[in-house]
C-alpha cells in the first residue's frame, strides 16, 4: 500500500461523512488531487452542503459514476477494468452508486450512516469504474 492510500485512510478513520467535504464523492477526489495535482471534482467542490443538493447534483448528471466518470475523464485519468490499491472506484452497494478507493482485494467506501469508512470485498460488488492515478 502506498504511503498516500495509508494516510488517506488514515484521515478517513478519524474524519466523519460530511457532504460536501468528506463524503463518498469528494473523499476520493481528494485523494486524486493530492495524488496527481489535478482536481476531478472541481466542476462542483463546493456547490453543496445539504441531502438535498447532494441529491439534485446526481440527479442532474446522471448519478455517482457518470459524475465520476466525466470529472475523471476531465482530468485525463486512465481508466481500468481491474482495479489495484490506490485506485478510485465506484461501486454499486445496495443499488447505490458509491465512490471510494481500492485497497487491495477490497473497496474503502464512505457511509453516512458510519463513521469513518467501510472495507468490503469488490468480489461482493459491482464495479461499476475504476481509475488509476
Amino acid at each position: 500500500m502506498s504511503l498516500l492510500l495509508a494516510r488517506t485512510l488514515d484521515l478517513w478513520a478519524v474524519t466523519p461523512f460530511v457532504v460536501g467535504v468528506s463524503d463518498c464523492l469528494m473523499s476520493p477526489a481528494d485523494y486524486w488531487l493530492k495524488a496527481t495535482g489535478r482536481d476531478p471534482a472541481a466542476a462542483w467542490r463546493g456547490s453543496y452542503s445539504t441531502d438535498e443538493q447532494m441529491r439534485q447534483i446526481l440527479a442532474d448528471n446522471g448519478g455517482a459514476f457518470r459524475l465520476m466518470r466525466d470529472g475523471l475523464d476531465g482530468v485525463d485519468a486512465e481508466r481500468v477494468d481491474l482495479p489495484e490499491a490506490g485506485d478510485v472506484v465506484c461501486v454499486d452497494f445496495k443499488s447505490d452508486q458509491v465512490g471510494g478507493m481500492c485497497v487491495g482485494a477490497k473497496a474503502a467506501l464512505r457511509f453516512a450512516e458510519r463513521p469513518g469508512f467501510a472495507l468490503l470485498p469488490l468480489s461482493r460488488l459491482d464495479v461499476l469504474g475504476a481509475w488509476r492515478p
